[in-house]
């Protein structure tokens, strides 16, 4: 969800996400692992730390934005998504899974 509201936003305004620095290649491979290990969880206060940083789990700021935009990023740039509306139909677990990190 918050991939897809990051994609339409930077499509219309200037990228001005001063937390997105601190999402470095070695931050996102780790919080890939954290993301998949914990995709199916219902726990409110981990999805949180997951989505909006937890230091002792050595997960920045706003990194679940960070990188739900990365993976809405290339799956529409993969799927060649013309249209908004496609984007938001597609499956989120098709979208994770069809990421692939640099």
């Amino acid at each position: 969800m918050e991939g897809g509201a990051e994609y339409f936003s930077l499509s219309l305004y200037d990228d001005k996400r001063w937390w997105k620095d601190d999402f470095t290649e070695e931050a996102e491979l780790a919080y890939q692992e954290i993301a998949q290990k914990n995709i199916g969880t219902t726990n409110d206060r981990l999805k949180s730390k997951i989505c909006f940083g937890d230091q002792e789990m050595g997960i920045p700021v706003f990194a679940g934005y960070a990188f739900a935009y990365r993976i809405v990023r290339q799956y529409a740039e993969q799927q060649q998504v013309s249209n908004y509306q496609d984007l938001y139909r597609a499956n989120p677990l098709d979208i994770f899974n069809t990421y692939i990190t640099k």
